[in-house]
């Protein structure tokens, strides 16, 4: 990592100014009615399940209903989260784009090689168990009342034949808002990792002198702690919902195996909770790759050949800057987890052991 003699560059354009933003025109009507209507839907949803968990029968129903419920909650979070703060997500993706034309001479042709294979692989798994668990309903022929997409509560004035498909249409719309807003913030967490990753190794390869690289590193700092935040509630929930839907989702299957339930909608079932882990696996080797490449850089900075005489100063700059390498980038829960592997491996290890405890108490 070679360096040249500090100098005193002009600020940059990937400096975050304290400026007021320009408004986003249109924005704030168009995106927040709209926005509204999704989660006024989302909520109806939740709450017509949360009546057939009041009503149901039997524990294995009750716990399917409730594993619905977690999907919807957590799509709910991350809706009524994106719509409030909309505006400060356009002023990320465009302090995004300054950084990349900031460090566009150590791009690489091969820079967003991962992102795209995380990216089109979430929304392909997620996209094929959403057809397959629709399929299933619309192959098996049961076109009752009682038998829907998800389990929910109707009044009586819905129950009959006549509103049957219309009941079947508004939850397919739910379900494909379900999957999709999942997968748009999925894409995002893991774009806004991947981008602070690739920033933080470019800086690896700059050779701008001290000054410019401390000044640089700064700027990063600051989006990645902004875009850590902005994902901060979301992410919270992602991770609250995943283990909530593993630790009851694999009880529910044992039971629907042993009951007469069809063996095509476990297999379904089974697919979405697979489905669920794989994605979260995406994410965390994402948070992962983003912790490492903060190690790297501040590996750089202490073997690179920084220029014998430098005044105090400089040298003091240069130890400021190793310091402030030596805690990496990362994107948290609320402060309360980092994501990475070691965290997923964590939330695994106490899905499995209460799953035990579960099955030996025969909830």
């Amino acid at each position: 990592m070679g360096r040249k003699n500090p100098v005193q560059p002009s600020p940059g354009p990937w400096v975050h100014s304290p400026a007021q933003p320009e408004p986003i025109h249109g924005c704030r009507s168009a995106g927040g009615s709209a926005g509204s209507c999704h989660s006024s839907l989302i909520t109806a949803a939740v709450l017509a399940n949360g009546a057939a968990i009041a009503l149901s029968n039997t524990v294995s129903f009750m716990l399917l209903c409730v594993v619905f419920a977690s999907v919807m909650w957590h799509t709910l979070v991350a809706l009524v989260h994106l719509v409030r703060r909309r505006q400060q997500l356009h002023r990320l993706l465009r302090r995004l784009d300054r950084m990349e034309e900031a460090t566009a001479l150590c791009r690489d042709a091969s820079d967003h090689h991962a992102i795209k294979l995380r990216s089109v692989g979430i929304t392909a798994l997620t996209v094929f168990t959403g057809v397959a668990w629709s399929s299933d309903f619309f192959t098996s022929g049961l076109w009752t009342h009682s038998n829907y997409l998800f389990p929910v509560w109707l009044p009586v004035r819905l129950s009959s034949s006549a509103s049957f498909w219309a009941v079947i249409g508004v939850e397919l719309v739910i379900v494909v808002m379900c999957f999709t807003l999942q997968i748009a913030f999925d894409l995002l967490q893991v774009g806004l990792m991947d981008a602070i990753a690739l920033f933080q190794e470019r800086l690896t390869s700059l050779e701008d002198g001290l000054r410019h690289l401390a000044s640089m590193y700064r700027a990063l700092q600051s989006l990645a702690d902004d875009a850590s935040s902005f994902c901060s509630v979301p992410t919270l929930s992602q991770h609250a919902s995943v283990t909530f839907q593993l630790l009851v989702g694999l009880y529910v299957t044992i039971n629907m195996f042993v009951s007469a339930y069809s063996r095509s909608l476990v297999l379904t079932f089974v697919m979405f909770l697979v489905t669920t882990v794989l994605r979260l696996a995406a994410v965390s080797a994402t948070g992962s790759a983003l912790v490492a490449s903060g190690q790297r850089l501040s590996q750089a900075l202490v073997g690179a050949p920084w220029p014998r005489h430098t005044t105090a100063a400089a040298r003091f700059s240069v130890q400021m800057l190793v310091e402030q390498t030596r805690k990496p980038l990362n994107f948290d829960g609320y402060g309360i987890f980092v994501i990475q592997k070691t965290t997923m491996l964590t939330m695994l290890s106490f899905v499995l052991t209460y799953f035990v405890i579960m099955l030996q108490m025969k909830v």
